[in-house]
């Protein structure tokens, strides 16, 4: 699938404060907001113009997802080289390259992607024309994730001049026709399952034929006369005769206090329904209240989050920890051709030239097993929140957002332009020592410590040198004080140069 959006890149120097303390808990949180959807993807970054997908979700409806981040640091430069240095030749070469794969694949990615934006380019209809259409965007969902639609099926296929609303009519027509059809099919298949359930019924009435004189419905005795070709229609007769004798108050405690779904009276004497699954019921008793109440606390189904929004839905990084520990450097919209799995390695070598303390790590990003999430099962009732820890359901989540990416991109012909892909290179600054000691008993100031490290990571994303991006002259000054190197010699020169020498 070609990706043609906007591409970010985010800069991320963690603090960590003693040698042996573990991360403070980070945590990645996307919500949408309601009557909105979008589809999020969490991967990393193989190659130069290519993202690797890992996990997939389609967020909608006042969805909330929280992801644990896992870092885990890389040895310095310094210390890698040092660790090394005896082993053979060939055992030096392969710990170099393990070490470049490393840090390659250390580059995490996010991607977002409007499904709004993506449906009309998918459909033939012209910008924000479903912006409005909230059913109509439901229904389309709902047929590409559940029934797996061809979108020929839908789109609009006339000429271009016609207007924006009569463009929007003739999917909703197809829409509607589609969606017929799918109801025509499901009353034929129930009606199947019926005829299936009075032929078996009538066929073990006819191999076990009941004692006329010992069967009664209610104080009146059958006929000794009856045959077994009208056992069907004496059974119907029973249940029919059963359900009248129940009074209403009764059915309505009887409906309160199951969670199975108890139809109309009326419907009671109506062929046996062969009980296969739930959605039959779903299906036929959508009105009846005891349903309503059982399925108050269950998930909501795929019908009922599937809308979409251009502009509603939100992903932000959050974390446990004071803000001075976390900054962060963005890249508004990189270039064409930006190889991200490169600057890893850029960092790394800068690290060990301008670190002279030698605790800048290079650090991976990954999601934790344990996953929060709140929804809503509809407009009436609480948020609810579960955790998603098996591998089957998240498996389930990702083959259901890659079926509608498949959808959205005919099967990769059709590029998708709405979509967002958030690059995020992490480094750690690991200090010895709790912060009083470091200041106390190494004579250290840590902010002037994390301040160039951020600058040295800014100045690499952004490929200008350090000096470029202080406000003014005192800026430079207490810079040439702390980092003088960084003032004399220039970042981004010495980048332009490695590319060069890699080129050659």
């Amino acid at each position: 699938v070609e990706l043609t959006g906007s591409k970010y890149l985010h800069g991320w120097m963690n603090c960590r404060f003693g040698a042996n303390s573990s991360h403070p808990r980070h945590q990645l949180t996307a919500r949408a907001r309601q009557f909105s959807s979008f589809m999020f993807v969490i991967g990393k970054m193989s190659g130069p113009d290519t993202f690797e997908p890992q996990e997939a979700i389609i967020i909608s409806n006042k969805d909330e997802l929280f992801l644990p981040l896992l870092l885990e640091e890389l040895p310095t430069a310094k210390a890698f080289k040092d660790a090394i240095s005896s082993l053979s030749p060939e055992q030096r070469r392969f710990a170099e390259a393990f070490r470049a794969m490393q840090l390659s694949s250390s580059v995490f990615g996010l991607l977002t992607i409007q499904l709004k934006p993506q449906l009309e380019a998918l459909l033939g209809l012209s910008p924000c024309s479903l912006t409005k259409e909230v059913r109509l965007s439901e229904d389309l969902l709902s047929l590409f994730i559940d029934y797996q639609i061809p979108s020929d099926l839908l789109s609009y296929d006339g000429p271009d001049d016609l207007e924006a609303k009569e463009k929007v009519a003739i999917v909703k027509k197809n829409a509607q026709n589609v969606l017929g059809m799918i109801e025509g099919l499901k009353e034929k298949e129930i009606k199947e399952q019926v005829a299936k359930a009075d032929m078996a019924f009538e066929m073990k009435q006819a191999e076990y034929p009941p004692d006329p004189e010992s069967i009664t419905f209610g104080s009146a005795p059958v006929p000794a006369g009856t045959s077994s070709a009208n056992s069907l229609s004496v059974m119907r007769a029973k249940r029919s005769a059963r359900s009248a004798a129940v009074p209403p108050l009764a059915m309505a405690r009887m409906a309160a206090g199951s969670c199975m779904p108890v139809p109309a009276p009326a419907m009671m004497g109506s062929a046996p329904v062969v009980l296969g699954s739930a959605r039959a019921f779903q299906n036929n008793y959508d009105d009846a209240v005891a349903f309503d109440m059982c399925m108050e606390d269950e998930a909501p189904t795929a019908a009922e989050r599937h809308t979409s929004s251009r502009s509603d839905s939100t992903s932000h990084l959050t974390s446990e920890h004071r803000q001075t520990n976390l900054v962060e450097a963005k890249l508004p919209t990189v270039t064409k051709g930006t190889d991200f799995t490169a600057i890893p390695k850029k960092l790394d070598r800068l690290y060990e030239e301008y670190d002279s303390d030698d605790a800048l790590r290079a650090t991976t990003i990954k999601v934790g097993e344990c996953w929060n999430k709140k929804s809503q099962a509809n407009l009436l009732s609480k948020m609810s929140e579960s955790t998603i820890n098996d591998q089957k359901e998240k498996s389930t989540m990702k083959a259901k957002a890659f079926d509608l990416l498949d959808a959205l991109s005919r099967s990769g012909a059709l590029p998708i332009a709405c979509s967002e892909l958030h690059v995020i290179v992490c480094s750690t600054y690991g200090f010895e020592r709790s912060v009083v000691e470091t200041v106390i008993r190494d004579n250290m100031n840590p902010i002037e410590k994390v301040e160039t490290a951020f600058l040295l990571l800014n100045s690499t994303i952004r490929n200008i040198e350090p000096k470029m991006l202080l406000k003014d002259d005192a800026q430079v000054a207490k810079l040439s004080q702390t980092a003088p190197k960084m003032v004399t010699a220039g970042v981004a020169d010495e980048n332009d140069d490695d590319e060069a020498e890699a080129n050659a």
